[in-house]
């Protein structure tokens, strides 16, 4: 047997410790991209799912502009119709942020209805339209809540506190015309 010196020696543990260190960092490398992989996969679910909450606010917003509309062009009092434009313009407001912040976070958005426009039927009162416009209002506020809520996006978190006082003006002015002109 051959004895083998004390630097060959050191030199074969030298190597033996450099080997295993080097596949200790391989790993840990690995396991740093898997993890920055999952985080990506995080970031774009968490992404797609702020935009599914956006995409739905802004239908629920041109749904109440649509009704409003249809409200308008019936008959009505001047006091209900002034209420019933406030509506209408407040949410044309909301549309205008959605529509900014959208384009500033790279979503698309819808603008109009264009072929989902939803035709009331004419038989509807007045009562039958503005509970339809409040539910989609209350629609409103829980997407936004929720968009707001699953986000840390600083242009998604400046959207909502601009939008969500006018939903609440919205709701209020909804609440004015049931007290004042409706009989439910």
């Amino acid at each position: 047997m051959y004895r083998i010196s004390k630097k060959t020696h050191a030199v074969l543990i030298l190597i033996t410790i450099l080997t295993l260190y080097s596949c200790n960092y391989i790993v840990n490398k690995n396991d740093e991209k898997e993890k920055s992989s999952k985080n990506s996969v995080e970031r774009i679910k968490t992404s797609k799912e702020q935009a599914k909450l956006l995409v739905n606010t802004s239908k629920t917003v041109i749904e109440v502009i649509d009704i409003c509309k249809n409200v308008e062009n019936s008959e009505l009092e001047e006091p209900k119709r002034t209420i019933i434009n406030n509506l209408k313009t407040k949410h044309i407001k909301i549309l205008d942020e959605i529509k900014l912040a959208s384009s500033a976070i790279m979503v698309s958005v819808p603008y109009n209805n264009g072929e989902s426009i939803q035709k009331l039927d004419d038989k509807l009162v007045f009562e039958e339209k503005i509970e339809m416009i409040q539910s989609k209002v209350i629609k409103q506020r829980e997407l936004v809540n929720s968009l707001k809520k699953s986000s840390s996006n600083k242009i998604i978190l400046e959207l909502t506190d601009s939008i969500i006082p006018l939903i609440d003006t919205n709701l209020k002015s909804i609440h004015e015309i049931e007290t004042k002109f409706l009989t439910i």
